[in-house]
């Protein structure tokens, strides 16, 4: 049996209850995304981008409609296999850097691999601080780190146990220019340089979205090219 790679989602909805009844976020989204490929995902505050990563990431469940990643539907597994989905096939990336204010630069791109380490996760977690260029910050604390510098943690963190899948929600918000720049240029790179991955961005920032191969629009709940 072949299994096909890379997202698919088709006929995506989400309905969230309200006093009249249910609100429609998302209404019957498709996307198909080759492995490799960067895609971005732009529209207005509240239109429904936010929504979609989450159900992409299997953080919440969808009214209808199915999201597959290399074959596999997060929403058809256990609450188990669901909890492993996301920890070893997803990265996430927000706006805020939700980091650990407790624990160095290090130690938060090592939190993912706390609950099955691997002999490798140091060495990998160290390479990881030296891509995203923080490699004399390995031992800094949060609060000792710059916008952009806690961001590139947060990236490093997001690609510790090599997901197949990076979702990035808003992920330059808080930076300036040139920090949002550097960020938006190792996003990309997470999909060109490491075979396989794909990239999913959304922002309603319109010169960020354009840097992407792919681009989509988010409009009321309904997804187009372009």
């Amino acid at each position: 049996m072949t299994t096909s790679a890379g997202l698919e989602v088709g006929g995506l909805v989400k309905d969230y209850p309200a006093p009249a009844g249910f609100l429609r976020v998302l209404d019957g989204v498709d996307l198909s995304l080759q492995p490799g490929e960067a895609a971005s995902v732009m529209g207005a505050s509240g239109c429904g981008k936010s929504t979609l990563l989450f159900l992409l990431g299997a953080i919440e469940v969808p009214s209808d409609g199915m999201v597959r990643l290399d074959g596999v539907d997060p929403h058809e597994l256990s609450a188990d296999e669901q909890a492993r989905f996301r920890r070893d096939q997803v990265g996430f990336v927000f706006q805020d850097h939700c980091l650990l204010p407790q624990c160095t630069a290090l130690e938060n791109v090592l939190a993912p691999t706390l609950p099955e380490p691997r002999e490798d996760d140091r060495p990998r977690a160290a390479a990881l601080l030296d891509r995203v260029g923080l490699s004399g910050r390995v031992d800094h604390l949060p609060g000792e780190l710059s916008g952009g510098e806690k961001q590139r943690v947060a990236i490093a963190r997001a690609l510790i146990r090599a997901p197949r899948l990076l979702l990035c929600d808003e992920p330059t918000g808080n930076l300036d220019g040139e920090s949002a720049a550097g960020v938006a240029d190792l996003l990309l790179e997470a999909g060109a340089l490491d075979e396989g991955r794909i990239v999913v961005l959304v922002t309603h920032d319109a010169e960020l979205g354009s840097r992407f191969p792919k681009r989509y629009r988010m409009t009321r709940g309904r997804l187009s090219a372009g």
